[in-house]
């Protein structure tokens, strides 16, 4: 009986006719076309996954930019206002990136400071900011203000002191300074407005690294702008930002929408995962349109070789064989080997994986996903061919 016969017999001449004569160099090349596509889509899901680690927020972890608008010609020529407006900042305090959005409060008064360096006498206008002590990223003890206190603590971004060490002294034959000594040093400060003077013992108190202004306690600026300066509150030219996360990439997108900026610096990190999380979009794209052409390849290769091979399928099916007898021998070796490369790929990524993570500490993200995608193409592409298959032969 034809149903008694081993499973091996029944499809000898099929499995001899896919591996033999054209079919065999369509269907190795299917094979190859295969492989690398698969690679390519690992690599990309790899390349996502280590970008979203990266930029994902930490619960501890804020982002600080200092927010203004870029000055252009128009401002220089009095036509126009770099000032944020109140849509600016409404507009920045909805994002979902951002946790709050605090303007920075300025002098209304001017303000002048004058020390004596080895017996050189220098002198300087001054401008002052003030900013809640939360968004400072140093908090020393003794930057605080109460009324009627003679002494005035600043906190100086820290790129004031490199352009005068490395810029200013240099040039001009005076002593370089290190932090420690510049809050050594006490000057006068003298602040002027409408309604009187006022003169104070100044002294650096800290150094920021994330405001690069001269800041001052904010109840002091609240006190000088109402007695000393004419009480009104000047247009916000600048404000902190505090985000999330600084790193996620939506950020860059929206100040440059709302035609403000920030530091470049603060943005690079934030448009570099933008661009690996694109390139590995675009990567699995192309990944994905390789597979489908190769997986093409390999079922129309064997699909072809039936076509070709007609005659041969006809005797079987005369002597009594049905397509559901022939589809197993036909579809298991194709799974099979097929499931062979996959796996051999699968653990090459793996390993590749764990190396690249060990070596350039990139985040840990486990294989799982790696796994579980080679799994399902395994599994679809074998569905596939076995359908097409069976409907070859169901109809040859």
């Amino acid at each position: 009986m034809i149903q008694s016969e081993p499973t091996t017999s029944r499809g000898k001449l099929l499995q001899k006719t896919i591996l033999t004569g054209d079919g065999v160099g369509k269907t190795i090349l299917g094979f190859v076309g295969y492989g690398l596509s698969l690679l390519m889509v690992l690599s990309a899901t790899l390349t996502w996954q280590w970008s979203e680690a990266v930029l994902a927020p930490k619960p501890s972890e804020a982002g600080y930019m200092v927010i203004s608008r870029p000055v252009n010609l128009a401002n220089s020529l009095g036509l126009g206002s770099s000032s944020l407006t109140d849509q600016d900042l409404k507009t920045l305090s909805v994002q979902p990136f951002a946790k709050q959005i605090i303007p920075f409060r300025s002098a209304n008064f001017s303000a002048f400071a004058s020390a004596s360096i080895r017996g050189e006498n220098l002198a300087t206008a001054l401008f002052f900011e003030s900013i809640p002590d939360d968004l400072l990223d140093v908090l020393p003890a003794d930057f605080r203000w109460s009324e009627g206190s003679s002494q005035l603590p600043i906190l100086l971004g820290r790129d004031f002191l490199n352009l005068y060490n490395y810029g200013f002294a240099t040039s001009q034959g005076l002593p370089q300074l290190s932090a420690d000594a510049v809050g050594l040093i006490s000057f006068q400060v003298t602040i002027t407005g409408p309604k009187g003077q006022r003169t104070y013992t100044g002294k650096v108190v800290g150094f920021s690294d994330r405001i690069n202004s001269i800041l001052v306690p904010e109840s002091f600026l609240i006190w000088a702008n109402a007695h000393v300066g004419d009480g009104t509150k000047k247009p916000t030219s600048r404000a902190m930002l505090q985000v999330q996360s600084g790193d996620d990439p939506a950020i860059a997108n929206t100040i440059t929408d709302l035609g403000l900026t920030t530091n470049q610096d603060t943005l690079r990190l934030s448009l570099a995962g933008k661009t690996a999380q694109q390139s590995s979009q675009l990567i699995g794209l192309m990944a994905l349109m390789f597979m489908a052409l190769a997986v093409s390849q390999l079922i129309m290769s064997q699909q072809l070789t039936l076509a070709a091979k007609h005659q041969e399928i006809r005797i079987l099916k005369e002597l009594g064989y049905q397509a559901h007898h022939l589809i197993g021998p036909l579809v298991r070796p194709f799974g099979i080997r097929l499931g062979l490369l996959t796996l051999v790929l699968m653990g090459g990524v793996i390993w590749g994986q764990t190396y690249l993570e060990d070596k350039f500490g990139l985040p840990t993200v486990g294989p799982l996903t790696v796994v579980m995608l080679s799994l399902m193409f395994w599994l679809l592409i074998t569905s596939l061919n076995a359908y097409a298959l069976g409907r070859r032969l169901q109809y040859s």
